[in-house]
């Protein structure tokens, strides 16, 4: 499953580079995922991001945004006694 998402993501580089490193590159996320998924998802990103196509990263970062704001939001209406606490914590450490 790993390898199939590894591969759609493979499909952000540029035509000529997928090209020619493609198969090499998924052998060693295949090997890298024999020590352990984190660190073979780490590096995977952590190449991909700042080689992919233009235009890839903004997107990404935009959804990661919108997710924080999503949660976040979420997690106020279901702890608003919490919420309001913390609201007047702030509040008092800032003199009000």
């Amino acid at each position: 499953m790993s390898a199939t998402i590894y591969r759609l993501l493979l499909r952000l580089y540029p035509h000529e580079f997928r090209r020619r490193w493609e198969e090499e590159m998924v052998d060693t996320f295949a090997l890298q995922l024999a020590d352990g998924w984190i660190d073979a998802w780490s590096c995977a990103l952590a190449e991909l991001l700042p080689t992919a196509r233009e235009g890839v990263v903004i997107p990404l970062v935009s959804l990661a945004g919108s997710a924080t704001l999503f949660f976040g939001l979420t997690w106020a209406l279901v702890n608003p006694t919490l919420l309001v606490s913390l609201y007047h914590h702030a509040l008092q450490k800032l003199g009000g």
